[in-house]
């Protein structure tokens, strides 16, 4: 699964005025982008061989206005929406389990709006 694949998934599921990969739209005062995150350590078989899935870690950046609460609201929404949840992409099972226990606030950029990061790991089937 691609990240490109994952935000279109992401488009179904939450509202929001933009959403793009790999490149945060500092122009917008509520956006999202998805960021692929660290390397996800391969998933071997017993007896050796890759298995039938892989995992591959993604961060959201949540960027949501100039008012904390909104922006924590819509962080906590999105996260909640999105942690331990199954859906198909190409015909292949994608499962999503959340990295951290809460959305971490990254605070606010030098405009003031808020930001936050969703990490997440999906196991999709090869």
């Amino acid at each position: 699964m691609t990240l490109t694949d994952f935000k279109n998934w992401l488009k179904t599921q939450v509202n929001s005025p933009s959403m793009t990969t790999g490149k945060l739209d500092k122009s917008r005062a509520q956006t999202l982008c998805v960021y692929a995150g660290s390397a996800a350590p391969a998933i071997i078989n017993v007896g050796g061989g890759a298995s039938g899935y892989v995992q591959r870690n993604i961060k959201i950046l949540v960027r949501w206005g100039n008012n904390s609460k909104t922006a924590e609201a819509k962080a906590t929404e999105i996260y909640n929406l999105i942690s331990n949840v199954r859906f198909k992409v190409s015909g292949k099972n994608v499962f999503v389990m959340p990295r951290n226990s809460w959305p971490v606030s990254l605070g606010t950029d030098e405009k003031g709006i808020y930001e936050y990061a969703i990490e997440i790991q999906t196991t999709t089937e090869r």
